[in-house]
């Protein structure tokens, strides 16, 4: 159990900016991270979203999933991106904010490949 802790800490920072609207520019629903774990093979039952999230990595961190679970996160985060470039595009007037949210999009998703790509025994 002890070894799951320690697994999971290394992800606390990047699981609060994923959690966090302000640092990853959209909001993921726990709906949506049921769905990610469903498409890992992981099923949780619905709950709030930090809660659905946290037990998805859990689970994935004991399967040694982790990293298909941060590629669904990071598909996800791609879709969105997508979806407010259309948006930035169709609502020029609001695409100053809208290119702000795809920064901070492209910056957690960094993080993200970043995570992905560190020592797997760090």
């Amino acid at each position: 159990m002890k070894r799951d802790n320690q697994n999971l800490d290394k992800y606390s920072m990047l699981t609060k900016q994923i959690l966090s609207l302000y640092f990853s520019g959209c909001y993921i629903t726990n709906k949506e991270f049921q769905q990610i774990g469903k498409n890992i093979g992981i099923e949780v039952d619905l709950s709030d979203r930090e809660r659905v999230f946290k037990k998805i990595l859990s689970i994935a961190v004991k399967n040694e999933k982790e990293v298909e679970f941060f590629n669904e996160v990071s598909k996800l985060l791609k879709k969105r991106f997508d979806e407010y470039s259309k948006l930035a595009k169709d609502f020029p007037n609001s695409s100053d904010v809208i290119r702000e949210w795809m920064q901070k999009l492209r910056s957690i998703d960094l993080l993200i490949k970043q995570r992905i790509r560190m020592n797997p025994y760090e």
